[in-house]
């Protein structure tokens, strides 16, 4: 059976870093998914239009399904990926965000996919939807994540951006809080990179500014 891979990336602006997430993944999964439009209380600076209407083009460069939404906070926003998922009928989700890349020293994409299969399918017969894949949180310093969904309509956001569940009612996380930090299902032959070196110093301190107030 063909098990349909898909990305999803929340994005507004900083074109430079997007480009380098989309050509580190563009021909890995089956359909790449921009949800474009502002962040409610970051993205709000006018300076920023150029940068987000570069960001549009170079998601039509890579064919990228975007999805245009008005300025939201960003639960609002990423609350939205597992139905845009179900409507594109994906098997399998990636989130990766437009600071993040696939290292691709590091990464064997073809093992992946054959050890999301073999994890989510062969193994656990479809009771575990969220499993971890190797980020970069600071520079050198990895953590396993929760990126890799399967049956991304069973997960939800829980009050949180970054605190996520699953409604599968086989599933053991089920009765865990929220996953946030490392999860122990984790699915080798993937790390992403993460970085906002190519930012300008204003964004950067504006993020900083941002993240502080969450």
């Amino acid at each position: 059976m063909n098990y349909k891979f898909g990305s999803y990336t929340s994005a507004y602006a900083h074109p430079k870093e997007f480009r380098r997430m989309c050509s580190s993944l563009c021909d890995k999964v089956d359909v790449m998914i921009c949800h474009f439009g502002r962040y409610t209380g970051y993205d709000t600076n006018d300076e920023l239009n150029d940068e987000a209407f570069e960001v549009v083009q170079i998601a039509a460069e890579y064919e990228m399904d975007v999805i245009a939404a008005p300025p939201m906070t960003e639960l609002q926003k990423r609350s939205q990926a597992p139905l845009i998922a179900k409507q594109r009928e994906i098997d399998f989700l990636l989130i990766i965000d437009s600071d993040e890349f696939i290292d691709l020293q590091q990464s064997d994409w073809d093992k992946f996919k054959e050890n999301c299969i073999k994890w989510a399918i062969d193994i656990h017969h479809g009771m575990y939807n969220i499993f971890g894949v190797y980020v970069e949180d600071g520079p050198q310093n990895y953590r396993a994540l929760p990126r890799l969904w399967y049956k991304p309509e069973e997960i939800y956001y829980d009050k949180k951006h970054w605190a996520i569940k699953t409604s599968n009612p086989l599933c053991p996380m089920v009765r865990q809080q929220a996953l946030k930090h490392e999860i122990k299902e984790i699915i080798d032959g993937l790390v992403i990179r993460s970085n906002t070196d190519l930012r300008s110093q204003k964004s950067q301190e504006f993020r900083r500014s941002y993240v502080a107030l969450e």
